[in-house]
């Protein structure tokens, strides 16, 4: 569930959704244990998050896609020269356990695939579903699967295969490979894959910059590049498996 960022002593940290089970379930504890920084922690897809900052309603820290941070320090909403890459996640699909799907090693085999679906599940607010949309406007496809699609404001795509709603699901594979019953494949045509990097900077309205910038060692520490690992995100020098 999300939570106000706002009437809190604490350090206050906007992310992406991707991040969110290894931020919650080790490093974000683990930090405050080991600093005594109490954090307020609140996780939105990254187009509602840029729907926040526009709002004005900005963190002490943003996690978000890069090409995010990049723009919100060019409009000076972030410290110049505070981004960090954090982790990164690739976009995959997902289909009911058992089917049997094979990596595509051409585009158009892939988007033979897609067009077969009878409903493809995604979230035209995540990074994953935005790009999932520009691809197959590249295509002129668009509007022939979008027209049938199962979308998702945001949660896990991959439960509209447990429901029947949808036979492919379409998101980052740390995402996909949450919901059980499923199985999750980087399946995309190399020329197709794109990788989702997120970073995190301070805001120039903080006023616990150095609490922040603690916060920033912690999560480029080895402890937390293993908990980004574990959760099926890559981190800055990790390779493709």
């Amino acid at each position: 569930m999300a939570m106000s960022i706002s009437h809190s002593d604490s350090l206050v940290l906007l992310s992406a959704l991707p991040l969110r089970d290894a931020l919650t379930r080790d490093i974000l504890p683990a930090f405050s244990a080991a600093s005594g920084i109490g954090i307020r922690a609140r996780f939105e897809p990254s187009s509602v998050i840029e729907q926040l900052i526009r709002a004005g309603e900005v963190p002490d820290l943003l996690i978000d896609t890069t090409g995010s941070i990049k723009e919100f320090t060019r409009q000076g909403v972030l410290l110049r020269n505070s981004a960090t890459a954090v982790a990164s996640s690739a976009i995959g699909i997902a289909v009911v356990e058992g089917r049997v799907v094979r990596r595509f090693e051409t585009i158009a085999s892939f988007l033979a695939f897609l067009l077969s679906a009878r409903s493809v599940a995604y979230s035209p607010s995540e990074a994953s579903g935005i790009y999932f949309e520009t691809m197959l406007s590249r295509f002129g496809l668009r509007d022939e699967i979008c027209s049938r699609a199962t979308i998702f404001k945001d949660g896990l795509t991959a439960t509209a295969l447990s429901d029947g709603r949808a036979d492919v699901a379409i998101q980052e594979l740390s995402e996909l490979a949450k919901v059980a019953g499923v199985q999750a494949m980087d399946a995309f045509p190399a020329d197709l894959q794109r990788g989702t990097n997120y970073a995190v900077a301070i805001a120039t309205r903080s006023s616990r910059t150095l609490s922040a910038a603690s916060l920033i060692d912690a999560l480029v520490s080895d402890s937390s590049r293993s908990a980004f690992e574990r959760t099926g995100l890559r981190t800055p020098g990790s390779r493709r498996g």
